[in-house]
């Protein structure tokens, strides 16, 4: 279960990071995040990087893009290489959503996508 996911550390690549460059989660906090993350070098980026990684064999996958989040596009790109692959994969792409939604749990939004991810684990474990 991959809820709006980090996928690829070549993020200019896709549409969304420049369209919401200024959501929740911002064009320049993934930058730095990667740097981060990378800083200490990597002798195989496959192992750290979901789109530089030879997807087959992997199990049934579940993910969840936002639609108004820079990480949609890569998401969704993601979503698509999986397929390609030969992995089930259900995307729920979550209309008006943005980085960090779902801590309101109050919201009839997030109890609908919570319930949803509920329904989703449980089919992989039975």
């Amino acid at each position: 279960l991959l809820a709006y996911p980090v996928c690829d550390n070549e993020s200019w690549k896709y549409g969304s990071v420049e369209k919401y460059q200024y959501a929740p989660w911002s064009k320049t906090a993934n930058e730095q995040m990667w740097r981060i993350f990378l800083m200490r070098g990597c002798s195989d980026l496959k192992k750290v990087i979901p789109m530089k990684n030879n997807l087959h064999g992997l199990p049934p996958t579940y993910i969840e893009p936002l639609e108004i989040d820079i990480l949609r596009d890569e998401a969704l790109a993601y979503s698509e290489k999986l397929r390609k692959a030969n992995v089930a994969v259900t995307c729920n792409l979550v209309k008006g959503a943005y980085h960090g939604y779902d801590a309101d749990l109050k919201s009839p939004l997030v109890k609908k996508i919570f319930a949803r991810r509920y329904e989703i684990i449980r089919s992989f474990i039975e």
